[in-house]
């Protein structure tokens, strides 16, 4: 469905300018498409001639078993985007976080011409699947099913990175999970040189007080474990996490229960 809109401001907060919109596309919310979990988001077509996906803050899905704050996915988008630049993968579309019709949110830039993501990973390199691996391994992507990524010229596009960055994980807990094919087709191999090379590009402080803008401490402060972890070991794994590539049920309540559970009778034997 298409809307014209009567010059609908947009602020792209980080340029502090105000674009035009010239016709919205509402793409849809988990009530229109009956697709669990789906975010509200809209199509913008701006007067400068691009194209933006915009998820306002409060059309946020909001997941009961991730650890991903609620109406944070949006700055999370944010951070992706960051993390992407700062690899110099470039696969993450530019992310702004902007205000529109009257909330913040964040607006990805509207790449044209794609196809359906390969979830074979057969047509793919070698070096796209390592770089894509690492990407979800770095953020802890908990959501890269095969309607987060798209393919151009037969590279993988990584979109909807807002189920990221968890603000706590433990080893044996049900929920701390990695969902991507990508870092399931990597886990536990050595990590190239080259590639280790730039994911040491983001230690520099720069890098994290950026990041900080989009993340709480916890959260930070996992990320670069996850980082440290890569660096340290050289290999494509963490001992807190599990990683899958397909996710057939969302993890039961009981598991975490018996995983707290678990842990203070360690902490109990230890004093």
């Amino acid at each position: 469905m298409v809307v014209i809109l009567k010059r609908e401001p947009l602020l792209d907060i980080l340029k502090a300018q105000v674009q035009s919109v010239s016709e919205v596309e509402k793409i849809g919310t988990s009530e229109t498409t009956g697709v669990e979990g789906v975010n509200k988001s809209v199509k913008l077509h701006l007067d400068n001639g691009k194209s933006y996906l915009f998820k306002p803050r409060m059309g946020e899905h909001t997941s009961s078993w991730r650890y991903v704050p609620p109406h944070q996915l949006y700055n999370r988008e944010k951070a992706a985007y960051v993390v992407d630049r700062i690899l110099g993968f470039g696969m993450v579309p530019l992310v702004r976080i902007a205000t529109y019709d009257g909330d913040v949110g964040s607006l990805q830039y509207w790449v044209e011409e794609t196809s359906p993501a390969d979830a074979t990973l057969r047509t793919y390199s070698e070096e796209d699947i390592w770089k894509a691996g690492l990407f979800d391994l770095i953020i802890a992507n908990n959501d890269r099913h095969s309607g987060n990524f798209l393919s151009k010229l037969n590279k993988p596009i990584l979109i909807d990175n807002g189920f990221a960055f968890p603000s706590y994980a433990a080893k044996d807990n049900g929920r701390s999970l990695i969902l991507s094919r990508f870092s399931y087709a990597i886990w536990d191999k050595p990590i190239p040189d080259v590639l280790l090379a730039k994911i040491d590009r983001l230690t520099d402080d720069s890098v994290k007080q950026k990041l900080s803008q989009y993340l709480g401490p916890k959260a930070l402060g996992l990320m670069y474990e996850r980082v440290d972890t890569l660096l340290a070991r050289k290999r494509a794994a963490f001992p807190k996490y599990k990683v899958i590539k397909k996710l057939d049920k969302p993890p039961k309540k009981d598991e975490v229960k018996a995983h707290i559970v678990k842990s203070i009778n360690n902490l109990v034997k230890g004093a």
